[in-house]
């Protein structure tokens, strides 16, 4: 580019407009840094922000994650019955609808015990992995199986299930967007001093 040029696109504003797109662009790519920076010091690894993508257009600029469940993890969820969600597209049978569900279990003495065929007694309990409140009609442990993946039971879910027996607990909020807010201003606040 010659003077003449550079001195022309700048009495213009072309190089204050393409400067105010590169800075907006930069401030983009940090308030990402940010919100998955939240993220991980909230979780201890990323969610929903590994989904997050910057939308630019000009000066303007939109950031927003494209995971589904994005917003039952930022702004929590209530207490819910799976029930319905799991019966839906069940096998049929000569009862009615049905779904046989799997419950993957962490390695412990208990599951050992169980998967050596150490009867523990009969184990009733709310607590499952996977967030699910269910209760065990037998020993939590029973039919346990070893699998690929690890440690897992099987149970069916059914038209007849008891009301209240396939609880979601529901979630706490994050509130990653309000905390990231208040980090990327700061920060954002310290380059625009800086520059």
């Amino acid at each position: 580019m010659s003077l003449g040029q550079g001195i022309l696109d700048l009495l213009s504003g072309k190089t204050f407009r393409k400067m105010a797109e590169e800075s907006v662009a930069k401030a983009a790519v940090r308030v990402v840094k940010v919100w998955q920076d939240q993220d991980r010091q909230l979780n201890g690894h990323l969610t929903y922000t590994k989904t997050l993508e910057i939308n630019q257009h000009g000066k303007e600029c939109s950031i927003y994650p494209t995971a589904y469940y994005a917003k039952y993890l930022e702004f929590g969820t209530r207490p819910h019955s799976l029930k319905e969600g799991l019966l839906k597209n069940a096998r049929i049978g000569k009862h009615g609808k049905y779904r046989v569900v799997a419950f993957k279990h962490k390695m412990s003495i208990d599951v050992s015990m169980a998967l050596a065929g150490i009867s523990m007694g009969v184990a009733k309990t709310k607590t499952t992995p996977g967030n699910v409140n269910y209760t065990w009609k037998a020993g939590m442990y029973e039919g346990i199986k070893a699998s690929a993946s690890g440690p897992v039971t099987f149970r069916t879910v059914t038209e007849d299930s008891p009301p209240g027996s396939w609880m979601h607990p529901g979630t706490k909020p994050m509130h990653l967007i309000e905390k990231t807010k208040v980090v990327a201003r700061r920060d954002l606040r310290k380059i625009h001093l800086s520059i």
